[in-house]
């Protein structure tokens, strides 16, 4: 059936969380071979935080449907999978398709400690880091500026690169950008 080829979880549960059906795909995100193996669990203990079952069911009575809700939930060997679901409530049984976004949480986690390292290393380093925008704008500015020049990287973010060097400088800054967008752009054309 449709259900049973599906690329995400489909499941239906009554309010007591008794699992009625589950689609394959929903059996291989939490990591158990059969139906019954999974009803022996019960989908109440899936859940790492009960207070999301909680938050999501109160949704689901007052409202009779959830999209777009994101819960923890444990797989069969106690590890974390993290879930975006939509859900009906049709009498006493919850229907709901979910997708496995473990991946896609674990990314965004990786991301952040690496943004944060970043800043920390900018943000306590004695020399200046600064970014810009093709248009030659600050886009950031380590706050060891204020060592060299006197002013807080908040406000030197807001100067212009002309403001800082002197025109024979900036002219010299922004030929060399030309030059690189132009090399960029001979490199990314296709040869045919």
């Amino acid at each position: 059936s449709l259900a049973d080829n599906a690329l995400m979880g489909i499941t239906r549960t009554n309010l007591k969380g008794k699992l009625l059906y589950a689609n394959p795909t929903y059996l291989n995100i939490f990591g158990y071979d059969t139906l019954e193996e999974a009803r022996a669990v019960g989908t109440l203990s899936r859940y790492r935080n009960p207070e999301d079952r909680k938050t999501l069911m109160e949704i689901l009575k007052q409202y009779g449907k959830v999209a777009n809700f994101e819960a923890e939930c444990i797989s069969k060997t106690g590890h974390s999978v993290y879930v975006l679901l939509s859900a009906v409530l049709e009498g006493d049984v919850i229907t709901a398709m979910l997708m496995d976004i473990s991946e896609h949480k674990k990314a965004d986690e990786d991301l952040a400690k690496s943004e944060s390292l970043y800043r920390l290393l900018a943000e306590n380093v004695s020399d200046v880091i600064w970014t810009m925008d093709l248009d030659l704008n600050f886009t950031y500015i380590s706050p060891s500026i204020a060592r060299f020049r006197g002013i807080t990287a908040k406000k030197a973010i807001h100067q212009s690169l002309r403001e800082v060097v002197t025109p024979d400088s900036y002219e010299i800054i922004w030929k060399a950008v030309k030059r690189g967008l132009a090399r960029e752009d001979l490199e990314t054309q296709a040869p045919f």
